[in-house]
């Protein structure tokens, strides 16, 4: 148990002196976006954003364009249903903009076609079925030590077949250090 605890405080004190790194060294110049807030607390990064998202979005179209899943189908292009894309995390934004991005590019790219949600439905049906639902969730490890944080976001997604059985699975984690330090001004 000791050396867990131990490994714990030395990553921490890792991620401290990066933080402390980029602090002194990734401000150099004086460009607007090098200089610190005015309330002394400066932030070297925050929660997830929109391009963190579409790094993420990019990173699991890829994937599941080289799993070859939806050529397995009889028909061409494949039907897809788009479920529940859960936000488990204390950070809030729409999470549907990431399985919106990855459906979007098969559109376009002609491998799919989407169902609709039947409307006035508790269950998630689909009109026509589906041959696949695109589904998952994004949650978030927090840890902190000092005036140095880390969160660590997991995106998680899931291709469910007809008979609910997953075909295909990808995470991909995103991971944001913030660091306070009072710079005394």
């Amino acid at each position: 148990m000791k050396r867990f605890a131990s490994f714990d405080k030395l990553t921490g004190l890792a991620f401290a002196s990066l933080a402390a790194g980029w602090l002194v060294t990734g401000c150099v110049s004086n460009q607007p976006a090098c200089r610190p807030p005015m309330d002394s607390q400066f932030r070297v990064t925050s929660g997830v954003d929109a391009q963190n998202l579409t790094v993420v979005a990019n990173f699991a179209l890829n994937s599941l364009l080289e799993s070859g899943i939806l050529d397995r189908t009889a028909h061409h292009p494949a039907v897809l249903g788009i479920g529940r894309y859960v936000n488990n995390t204390v950070q809030p934004f729409d999470s549907d903009l990431l399985t919106r991005q990855i459906s979007v590019a098969l559109l376009k790219m002609g491998k799919i076609v989407v169902a609709q949600q039947k409307q006035n439905t508790t269950d998630t049906t689909f009109e026509p079925t589906p041959d696949f639902v695109l589904s998952g969730k994004v949650v978030q490890m927090i840890q902190s030590i000092g005036n140095v944080g880390q969160s660590t976001f997991v995106f998680q997604f899931s291709l469910s077949d007809s008979n609910n059985l997953t075909v295909w699975a990808e995470n991909k984690e995103i991971t944001k250090i913030t660091a306070r330090k009072n710079l005394g001004l």
